[in-house]
């Protein structure tokens, strides 16, 4: 059985299968945009870079299974044929060429040897994208955290630093508070390679060190200062953008008034061939990155917004049913 009719006999079965697929990951989907109460998972997964990624997995998968399908097909044993120098022997050499031309042994060989190169990199390819996808699931989460932070920082009054109530200066105690609480959601994502310079982060390490003696567990090992965290931390500093919006009247934020902040980040493609491919797909947001050296990102952004909430100099005092 040739490639061919391998996979014409398992087309049926592929797309039911393909299409129960989409059915599944469409219902998580749904079930965990249900669940995010502030929109942020919604706004994740309809973006154009997540459905891009989606579509990209979803053909690769596909194809994958169908060129594997008929692989196992053409590997099947075939209609034994007899030896062609037998015929020979008999004196009929034109009916042992015409059978020599039918035997069909050693074409699986050929044919996996032919499309072997296409199977490796459409795994390549799937395994970049459910990256990208969860990179830009990530980036919103990241916008999500900065403007949380910045609804309770803005109202804080901290006129002796430069920052009265609701004011957020471009560069200052409250924006370096927003900013890095989107940096802290971004730094698991974010570059490990030893090529990328590693940051100062001995204070960050003695935390979470002290996070896990607190909860009688052993230190992780990837705390290790030749590990990857402060690459990350470093990457996550340089190629990471967040900007909160100026207010309506340019300088104060008003009671209940939106704060709307726009993070960027430039998310690093590993995977060898898929991640340049893939860059080159998303156009003008695919970049050539410095460090590490001859890799790839693409630019992934993400808005979020919460009212402002305004100075809390109040206690509400709860009362529950059956009290008295």
């Amino acid at each position: 059985m040739t490639m061919a009719q391998g996979a014409h006999n398992t087309a049926r079965w592929l797309v039911l299968a393909a299409g129960g697929c989409a059915a599944l990951s469409a219902g998580a989907l749904a079930s965990l945009a249900a669940r995010s109460q502030d929109g942020w998972l919604v706004a994740a997964v309809t973006d154009r870079v997540f459905v891009m990624s989606a579509a990209v997995f979803a053909v690769s998968l596909i194809l994958g299974v169908v060129l594997a399908s008929a692989l196992w097909q053409a590997g099947r044993p075939m209609r034994q044929v007899r030896p062609v120098f037998a015929s020979l022997r008999r004196g009929r050499p034109v009916f042992a060429l015409r059978r020599f031309g039918k035997d069909e042994r050693g074409a699986a060989i050929v044919e996996f040897a032919l499309v072997l190169p296409f199977l490796l990199m459409l795994a390549l390819l799937m395994a970049q994208s459910a990256l990208l996808m969860v990179g830009n699931v990530v980036v919103h989460y990241a916008a999500h955290c900065a403007v949380r932070t910045a609804v309770v920082a803005a109202p804080l009054d901290l006129a002796d630093s430069g920052a009265p109530r609701n004011v957020v200066p471009e560069f200052g105690v409250k924006y370096s508070t927003i900013r890095e609480s989107a940096l802290w959601a971004v730094t698991p994502i974010s570059c490990g390679s030893r090529m990328v310079p590693a940051a100062a982060c001995d204070d960050i390490q003695r935390g979470i060190e002290f996070h896990w003696a607190s909860n009688n567990l052993s230190r992780p090992r990837w705390l290790d200062i030749y590990g990857s965290l402060p690459h990350r931390v470093q990457y996550a500093a340089d190629n990471t953008t967040v900007t909160v919006r100026p207010p309506a009247d340019g300088y104060e934020f008003a009671e209940r008034e939106d704060i709307i902040v726009d993070v960027s980040h430039v998310f690093y493609m590993g995977v060898p061939y898929a991640g340049r491919l893939l860059s080159a797909l998303m156009g003008q947001d695919g970049r050539s990155l410095s460090a590490p050296e001859g890799s790839y990102g693409v630019v992934l952004r993400a808005t979020s917004r919460l009212p402002n909430e305004g100075p809390q100099d109040f206690i509400d005092i709860e009362r529950f049913a059956g009290w008295r």
